[in-house]
């Protein structure tokens, strides 16, 4: 350096980039830490998402008129993405209405921990009639939802 003149030298900047460096990591940590916290619960979106595929199922099986499926409670495994498959079970429950709409009701609960739950329910207003049927001219049926 030339007399008067100040500046940084090499050693200096690399100092105070490493403590910028452990500065941000820790921050990142602490944010990692909280979304984690704080986040989704993955055992819970496991369950919803397990009972929104089945519901889905369900539908399909029950759109018909005279199908009728009896309470049922099923034992399985749901599969986590970081995890391992945790215990669960699923029950699925109808009721038909006087009117001919039938009404879905399908649970999805953690055998771990009884808080976890997932429950879905969907009416089919007017279902419709079996693949091959004859419909009668009079019957102004409303599509299958």
């Amino acid at each position: 350096m030339r007399n008067g003149e100040r500046g940084d030298s090499l050693i200096e900047a690399v100092v105070a980039t490493a403590v910028i460096a452990v500065a941000l990591g820790a921050l990142a940590c602490a944010l990692l830490t909280a979304t984690r916290r704080f986040g989704a619960d993955p055992v819970q979106s496991a369950l919803e998402a397990s009972a929104a595929r089945e519901m889905r199922v369900a539908v399909d099986v029950l759109k018909y008129r005279g199908t009728n499926v009896p309470a049922t409670t099923l034992a399985t495994t749901i599969p986590l993405p970081s995890a391992s498959p945790f215990p669960a079970h699923l029950t699925l429950a109808t009721t038909t209405a006087s009117d001919g709409s039938v009404t879905i009701v399908l649970t999805a609960a953690s055998d771990a921990d009884a808080t976890k739950r997932a429950t879905l329910a969907t009416t089919i207003l007017a279902p419709a009639p079996q693949p091959g049927a004859r419909i009668p001219a009079s019957a102004g049926a409303a599509a299958p939802q």
